[in-house]
């Protein structure tokens, strides 16, 4: 039995493409929390508020007591910040820039300790614990707070900020408290001596420009790659997908891994004998990505399976049933299809034949030849049935 899915409802636009044009949710894929959110998502409405939100969100807080503790910790943080940085502010994106990053790595700042895994708002807000993804949302959420232009980063096994000034773009390694504009030289004095931080330029090649939003959707990334091996459910991956899909639509990474976990799935359904679910999610990856060559040439196996399993039982009707029902669907891109359809014609044409039965045997090679036509084992059975 399918699970029922959630739609969203909303005005179409013209001007916003829809996550949900392409893909939907299952009603066991995500919370209420969650499909309130991404229904937001979903219409456009999307303010700084949603930027936040997101943040959290993405993160795994997805029940609306535990969002609502964090989005108090996160409120409040917004809060000091807008209060204590608007004299920066008011001296433009790159004064503000550069305290901002200081006054997050200050006392009363949340970066404390950088830790590789610690991807989420709850090592942030719990423990001050953070690594690269985590601190350069952070600081590109409240750097949009005060009006400024600011994107985040991509590059192998990292992310880093950029903002925008009057002066052109400053990348920001949010990981280093003096990490404003890394490739120059910063030097800290300590109580007896001066430390020099120098962040070299060749750290950010191959690097990719994305939204903020794309990097928060990249928490979803980052928790299947953390999680790794634990995640044994396929379903639980395209889920997470998903959702990373709803907040960077234009993000390949999303794209790629929903039409493959669709398609895995679906192969894991057939060999299991789960027809009707296989058909399910192909129907899912042809609506996401239609006409992809990887749907086609599964579906092609689905077909394939089928029929093969009534051939093989010389159940001939249902093999030409199921084959037949390939070539329709699969057109110009069914020639295993036909080849199969074929031989469970002449199979079918062969036994009718051994049975006596010559009238069945004969309908059942012109039925073939008007399909195949001009073929010389039809033409040559159908001549050796007595009149």
């Amino acid at each position: 039995m399918r699970l029922i899915l959630i739609l969203f409802l909303s005005l179409f636009s013209f001007l916003y493409s829809k996550p949900s044009d392409r893909v939907l949710f299952q009603k066991n894929e995500i919370t209420e929390l969650e499909a309130e959110f991404f229904n937001i998502i979903d219409n456009g409405n999307i303010t700084i508020e949603t930027y936040y939100d997101a943040f959290l969100i993405a993160s795994g807080i997805v029940d609306y007591e535990e969002f609502s503790i964090y989005k108090s910790k996160l409120n409040d943080l917004r809060k000091r910040a807008l209060t204590e940085l608007v004299p920066y502010a008011l001296e433009g994106p790159e004064v503000l820039g550069e305290q901002l990053l200081l006054w997050l790595y200050s006392e009363n700042g949340v970066l404390k300790k950088y830790e590789i895994k610690a991807t989420l708002a709850q090592d942030l807000f719990n423990r001050g614990q953070y690594n690269c993804l985590s601190s350069s949302i952070i600081y590109s959420l409240i750097f949009m707070e005060f009006g400024f232009e600011v994107k985040g980063v991509l590059t192998k096994d990292h992310a880093f900020s950029t903002i925008i000034t009057p002066s052109g773009e400053i990348d920001v390694e949010t990981t280093l408290s003096v990490g404003f504009n890394p490739g120059t030289k910063e030097i800290e004095q300590m109580a007896s001596s001066q430390r020099i931080t120098y962040v070299p330029k060749g750290n950010y090649r191959d690097r990719e420009d994305v939204t903020v939003m794309t990097l928060i959707a990249s928490l979803y990334a980052n928790s299947i790659s953390l999680l790794g091996r634990s995640i044994n459910n396929p379903y639980e991956g395209l889920a997470m997908y998903k959702k990373g899909y709803y907040l960077a639509p234009d993000f390949d990474f999303f794209q790629k891994n929903i039409l493959s976990s669709m398609n895995n799935i679906a192969i894991e359904n057939i060999k299991k004998a789960n027809y009707e679910e296989a058909v399910y999610y192909f129907d899912q990856a042809e609506a996401f990505s239609p006409r992809n060559t990887i749907t086609t040439k599964n579906r092609i196996y689905y077909y394939n399976t089928i029929g093969t399993l009534y051939l093989n039982k010389k159940d001939y009707p249902s093999a030409i049933q199921a084959f037949k029902e390939g070539v329709i669907a699969m057109g110009t891109n069914s020639e295993v299809l036909q080849r199969n359809l074929k031989v469970s014609y002449y199979n079918y044409a062969v036994n009718e034949y051994n049975a006596k039965r010559y009238n069945n045997a004969s309908f059942i090679s012109n039925e073939a030849l008007a399909l195949f036509p001009n073929d010389r084992d039809f033409i040559n059975l159908r001549k050796s049935i007595p009149k």
